[in-house]
């Protein structure tokens, strides 16, 4: 997609290209289907959507279904969302879920937000931004959280961890919509005073029990059903900040176990073999208590 002026507006620029490109129609899709590539035509997971007369996102290939019962789905989970409104035109930027990494979505986003705003991606921290030349601010850009039922066709929960921003010139946007909460890489150090003796007592009950405690896939699902109720994945945000101090707190707690198993498996306690291994595990031990309590502090942007 390209702007044909310097005044071209970026929902203009989409609304033109979706008018201008003909739907694919092949064994997949059909012209119904309404598949209509940004780029090349063999490329056609990476499509133009039109929601309605005021709106059209941009979809990378995931959670882009054909069906019309999953258009609420797509919508929520584009990349990409350029709404025309009464007082202006508005673009909303959304990153993937928590727990993946979204190498394809990183590289759409790189290639498809309009002139005037631009994603940075520090892989090695994990870090995600958007940056608007024109004023030189930057926001971060989180990675949210996301439940879509298949079989019903309905979205469980959606943390709608997106940002939104106005157009005001034909490369220049500033914030709007909603605030969100981004956690930083800062400690609240008076927060973690309160807890650390627990941390470093169960710590060192951790590695006593370590060795005597079992190891693999099914072990650790099996304390994950216990810790959660769900044995998908472990996801320190996902679990109960306060269960997670009353385990450290509780010398007797019926989850204590579960909870060392698991925090085990994931630092690799089995892997322990020189003593720079026992350091970067208690390394690794401490920043994922930081995580498992909360302890960053958070900012709105």
């Amino acid at each position: 997609m390209y702007q044909l002026n310097n005044t071209e507006s970026f929902f203009d620029t989409v609304q033109r290209t979706y008018n201008e490109t003909k739907p694919v129609i092949s064994q997949q899709c059909t012209k119904e289907d309404d598949v209509r590539p940004i780029g090349q035509r063999r490329y056609k997971w990476e499509r133009i959507m039109k929601v309605d007369d005021n709106t059209y996102v941009l979809i990378d290939g995931f959670w882009g279904g054909q069906w019309q019962n999953q258009v609420n789905v797509t919508t929520a989970m584009a990349p990409i969302l350029v709404q025309r409104r009464a007082d202006g035109d508005y673009i909303r930027v959304r990153n993937g879920t928590k727990g993946s990494s979204w190498t394809s979505r990183y590289n759409f986003l790189m290639k498809h937000l309009p002139r005037g705003m631009r994603f940075h991606a520090k892989f090695k921290e994990g870090k995600h931004t958007i940056y608007l030349p024109q004023t030189d601010k930057v926001y971060p850009l989180p990675k949210g959280t996301f439940k879509y039922d298949y079989s019903t066709c309905v979205i469980e929960h959606d943390g709608n961890e997106a940002l939104w921003f106005k157009q005001v010139g034909a490369a220049e946007f500033e914030r709007a919509g909603h605030e969100l909460e981004v956690k930083t890489t800062r400690i609240d150090l008076q927060a973690k005073r309160a807890v650390k003796p627990q941390i470093e007592e169960f710590y060192r009950w951790m590695c006593t029990m370590a060795p005597m405690l079992q190891d693999g896939w099914e072990a650790k699902k099996m304390w994950m059903d216990e810790l959660s109720g769900s044995s998908w994945r472990f996801l320190p945000e996902e679990l109960d900040a306060k269960m997670v101090c009353d385990i450290f707190a509780d010398t007797t707690h019926e989850k204590r176990v579960a909870l060392a198993g698991v925090l085990c498996i994931e630092l690799g306690f089995r892997h322990i073999n020189y003593a720079e291994d026992a350091k970067s595990f208690r390394s690794k031990y401490n920043r994922l208590a930081n995580r498992l309590l909360r302890l960053h502090k958070t900012e709105m942007v």
